[in-house]
Formats: C-alpha cells, structure tokens, sequence
C-alpha cells in the first residue's frame, strides 16, 4: 500500500522553513515593494557581491505566483528525504542539501560564464529533490530488484535515475530555462559524488596513515660487572 514516509525531525524543519521563507517574500515583495528575488534568488552570469550568499539561499525563494510550485516541491521533498534521513540521520540528510544546492549553483554559475543560461534566474528547492532521488537509487544501480514509484509504477533503480533527467530534459524543452536544467543536472552530479563519498570504506584511525612497526633491536652490550660494595646481582 502506498503512503508517506514518517515526517523526521530535519526533513520537518526544512519544510516549515521554506514555507516561512514564502510567506515573508510573499509579503516582502507584494507589500513592501523589497525585491526579495533579486537579492537571494541566483542572478545567472550577473557575478557580484550578492553571488556569494545567493549560491547558497537561492532554494529558499519562490516567486509569489508560485504557490503550487512550492507545495509539490515540498511534498516530493517529504516523500525523498524523509527516508534517507531515517537511515542515515539528520547530520547525513543536511550535507546531502548542502551539497545539492552547491553543486547545482555552481554548474549554473560555470556555465553561465560562456553564455548559455546569462541572465536567467535559478530558485526554488528542486536541486534538492533530484539529488536526493540520485543518492537513493545510485547504491542500487547494478541490482535487478524494482522500486515502486508513486506504488504504480515498478522499475529498476538504474532507470528512475534515467528518468529524471529525462524529465529534466523534457522541461528544458518546453521552458528553455537552461539554468534550471544545468542546475538539475548538477545536483544529480552532486547527490551521486555525495553517496559515493559516503559510503567509501575509510580507514580507521583518523589519517588512515600506519604507524611505522619499531625496528627489532639485535642484542646489545652492556657495560657490567660487579663493584667492591655491590653484592653480587644477576643481570638478565
């Protein structure tokens, strides 16, 4: 039977914020005339200042109009996170965001210096939604079981992670937002090197470096002999 995931406590965190983060802009932009988009929103080829902080706030912001953007964004983050976050924890789950949301801005950022994408502007959660659906399909990559998406649709691991950039394709045409696309692939870079670094094997020990064995000593001689005064002593 299809249902959510357990809502965890990160995964619940986040979603109260990016609706707060909405409501605020929502009434920053609308009512206060404060250009809300233009300072956190990620200006796409327009390097500065603002570039610095926006890589990194630019998931927290939707435009006003879209309200239905941000609730199936924050259900598909509910229902993608929420399981990761239960098997590998809070700590996990925030570097995976963290990650997401770098390796998204800066493809857009690179590849906005040649041209393609100059201008646009990149927000929203979605990098978020792609990465976490990459770092939970790679590990499986090579089994031939199948996962039930939405509880309809059976399909290997490999070709979920297939179809969405597939899908991510089939917006870019629709749309020619080529930020957003950059970004999404990006992100899906991003999720797949995270659980790859995750989960390689590290030596234990801290620097993984062995401490060099101590060189056996041959046998070595020892000044003896007994004194006047000294009683007679064994010396092993």
């Amino acid at each position: 039977m299809f249902r959510f995931p357990r809502l965890t406590p990160f995964v619940k965190k986040m979603l109260i914020g990016l609706f707060g983060a909405f409501i605020a802009s929502v009434v920053l932009e609308n009512w206060l005339d404060v250009p809300v988009g233009r300072l956190i929103a990620l200006q796409a080829g327009n390097l500065g200042w603002p570039t610095l902080w926006q890589v990194f706030t630019y998931p927290a912001y939707y435009p006003p109009q879209a309200v239905v953007s941000l609730l199936l964004s924050l259900v598909f983050l509910w229902w993608m996170l929420a399981p990761f976050e239960e098997r590998y924890g809070a700590r996990r789950t925030m570097q995976l965001c963290l990650a997401a949301v770098v390796s998204g801005g800066s493809a857009v950022l690179v590849v906005s210096l040649f041209g393609p994408g100059r201008g646009e502007v990149l927000f929203g959660s979605n990098v978020i939604i792609l990465a976490a659906i990459a770092a939970f399909v790679w590990p499986m990559r090579h089994q031939q079981t199948q996962i039930s998406v939405f509880g309809v649709l059976p399909m290997r691991p490999i070709h979920l992670l297939y179809g969405i950039v597939g899908l991510s394709f089939l917006f870019f045409l629709a749309n020619r937002h080529t930020a957003q696309f950059v970004a999404d692939l990006g992100a899906i870079a991003g999720g797949i090197g995270f659980v790859e670094w995750m989960t390689k094997p590290r030596p234990r020990g801290g620097s993984g470096r062995r401490k060099p064995a101590p060189k056996k000593r041959k046998f070595e001689v020892i000044e003896g002999g007994i004194h006047e005064d000294d009683k007679p002593r064994w010396l092993n």
